[in-house]
């Protein structure tokens, strides 16, 4: 579950091409709305434990 902030922000994106078969350069222009959450609950299960370890192929463990 996700605790949304209060704050958001609209971001323009601007991107300018240019091309020699174009007589000017061309703007492509997107938005976008950035929104700050905190994780407040996971239900994800914990870890599983590590199994123990085995003598390497070396015998270097």
């Amino acid at each position: 579950m996700f605790r949304t902030s209060e704050t958001s922000r609209l971001l323009e994106l601007t991107r300018e091409l240019w091309s020699s078969d174009w007589d000017e350069p061309r703007t492509l222009t997107r938005y976008a709305r950035l929104t700050v959450a905190e994780l407040v609950a996971s239900k994800e299960p914990p870890p599983a434990p590590r199994p123990a370890s085995k003598k390497g192929v070396l015998g270097r463990d």
